[in-house]
């Protein structure tokens, strides 16, 4: 069963070599659990089109799920190096990504997931990223 929640996402990217981007968003998702995963989906935008991004939680990993001007799966283990793909504009990458840092939280009726990866292509540090979620149920 699905259930309405609201979401507030903060994601900061670096880049080697460049300043810090960050970017703070509040969004409307859904929430189901299936097995023994959570899933969360919402819609992001970049450049004024609609990402459908689905996220996989699970005890140890997160995937993130992309579908829209940007596809993309990244699988997020810490500690583990996993195969990654991302897709925008008709350029395919094959990628590794590696979690520094997971942590999935509960507090009465709040959850939160922060995420710290870095991306890599052919062994080369394409940069360092973060993912921090708050969710809520959503009022009616």
């Amino acid at each position: 069963m699905e259930q309405a929640i609201q979401l507030k996402i903060r994601s900061l990217i670096q880049h080697p070599g460049h300043e810090p981007m960050i970017e703070y968003q509040k969004v409307a998702g859904t929430l189901f659990k299936k097995a023994r995963s959570t899933y969360i989906r919402y819609d992001d935008r970049m450049s004024g089109e609609v990402i459908q991004t689905t996220l996989k939680v699970s005890e140890r990993e997160l995937v993130i799920f992309r579908k829209g001007a940007v596809t993309m799966k990244l699988p997020l283990t810490i500690g583990l190096r996993r195969a990654a793909t991302y897709s925008n504009n008709g350029m395919n990458m094959q990628l590794e990504s590696e979690a520094e840092r997971l942590l999935v939280r509960r507090e009465e009726d709040q959850y939160s997931i922060d995420v710290t990866y870095h991306l890599y292509a052919n062994e080369d540090k394409l940069g360092t990223y973060e993912l921090a979620l708050t969710y809520t149920e959503a009022t009616k």
